[in-house]
């Protein structure tokens, strides 16, 4: 089922796609940040100011320190953080607001897309394998470039995006070596909110083997 992280607006002004970035993880995350800071801000509270230590024994916790610092980082992205894809003027723009990211902005012109598809990424962890899946554009000349790939974004969401992608600015759905999925899900791009369930059968034409959902 679609994440229901997307909202898309179509009007004259031109086409704006809103992923929220917040995921339940989101939970966890704040939970764990708030252990670890918590039990660091004793630790330093004891070392600089409960005991006899050295100057250089007192800096002992600095990597630990970062961590938490990242950590604070990461949980205010995933609760605040919200993806924009806009197309207008042009052009195709992506980027994140509010808190600044190490992702780019993107700012590509329409005229030198040549096809959307998704790709799926498997890497292996010490519990198994894990998935993730980005939405993908090919340009002139053959180059293949991400455009979007944020976590909890299923297959199906980004399936969402590229058909309403292609369809408003004009790519005629091809065949790509290397894309993923086998459906496609059947949109209303005037409303709010993108969620809809599984209608037909994703109508490309494989040119590999793909794995299903």
């Amino acid at each position: 089922m679609p994440s229901k992280k997307i909202d898309v607006l179509k009007d004259d002004q031109g086409l704006s796609i809103m992923i929220d970035w917040f995921t339940p993880m989101a939970y966890f995350f704040l939970f764990f940040t708030l252990f670890w800071n918590g039990i660091l801000y004793f630790l330093i509270q004891n070392l600089w100011f409960g005991s006899n230590a050295s100057f250089i024994a007192k800096l002992a916790p600095i990597f630990h320190v970062l961590v938490g610092l990242g950590l604070i980082y990461h949980v205010a992205s995933l609760f605040l953080n919200k993806s924009f894809i806009e197309v207008s003027d042009g052009l195709l723009k992506i980027h994140h607001e509010p808190i600044p990211h190490y992702l780019k902005k993107k700012s590509i012109e329409l005229e030198t897309i040549k096809q959307l598809y998704v790709k799926e990424k498997i890497s292996k962890t010490k519990n198994g394998v894990q998935r993730s899946y980005e939405l993908r554009a090919i340009l002139e000349e053959h180059q293949d470039i991400k455009l979007i790939k944020i976590a909890g974004l299923q297959s199906q969401d980004l399936f969402q995006l590229e058909k309403v992608l292609e369809e408003y600015i004009g790519i005629v759905d091809q065949p790509v070596k290397g894309e993923y999925g086998s459906k496609v899900y059947q949109l209303n791009v005037e409303k709010l909110d993108l969620l809809t369930n599984p209608q037909r059968s994703k109508v490309k034409t494989p040119l590999v083997n793909r794995s299903n959902d």
